[in-house]
C-alpha cells in the first residue's frame, strides 16, 4: 500500500506536467478557419464513431471486453463476414482511429496527438493477437477472409 502511495505522490506531478504541456496547440488558426476546421474534426470524429458502432452492431452477441491481454472468443464464436467486415478485418480499431484524427481537428494538441500513437501502437499490437487466435481456431475459413480484405484501413492496408 505504502508503494502505491509512493507512486502516486511521484507520479501525479509529473502527470500533471504532462497535462499542462501537452495541452499546448500543435497549429494556431484564424478563427474562422479554426470553426471550419472544429467542424470538420467533429464530423470525422462522429464517422469514425458510427463506424464502431456499426462494425459492434455487426458482432452482436460475440463482442466482448477482455481485461487482461488475451483474446476472449466463444464456445461457438463465428467469424464474421458481413457489415463492415466484408472489407476490413478491424473495422472498430479504424473507427476508433477515425474518430481520433477528429478530434485531433476539434483539440489539436499534443496530448490528443500522443493519445492517438498510443492507440495505433496498442491496436496493432491487439489486431495482431487476434489474428493469431482467429488464425488458429477457423483455419482454412480465416485464410480465405484474409485474402479478401484489408487488414485496418479500408480498400488500401
Amino acid at each position: 500500500m505504502w508503494t502505491q502511495i509512493a507512486l502516486v505522490i511521484v507520479l501525479l506531478p509529473i502527470f500533471m506536467l504532462l497535462i499542462y504541456f501537452g495541452w499546448i496547440p500543435i497549429f494556431t488558426l484564424a478563427s474562422t478557419t479554426a470553426f471550419v476546421i472544429s467542424v470538420i474534426g467533429l464530423v470525422i470524429y462522429l464517422t469514425g464513431f458510427i463506424f464502431v458502432l456499426w462494425a459492434r452492431h455487426t458482432l452482436d452477441r460475440y463482442w466482448g471486453i477482455s481485461r487482461d491481454n488475451q483474446v476472449k472468443l466463444f464456445d461457438d464464436h463465428q467469424l464474421i463476414q458481413g457489415g463492415p467486415y466484408a472489407f476490413i478485418r478491424h473495422p472498430m480499431y479504424f473507427g476508433w482511429l477515425v474518430a481520433m484524427v477528429g478530434l485531433i481537428l476539434v483539440y489539436p494538441v499534443w496530448s490528443v496527438s500522443l493519445w492517438l500513437l498510443l492507440l495505433l501502437i496498442s491496436f496493432l499490437n491487439r489486431a495482431q493477437k487476434e489474428e493469431a487466435i482467429l488464425a488458429e481456431r477457423f483455419g482454412e475459413i480465416w485464410t480465405e477472409y484474409r485474402k479478401q480484405t484489408k487488414f485496418l484501413i479500408p480498400f488500401i492496408y
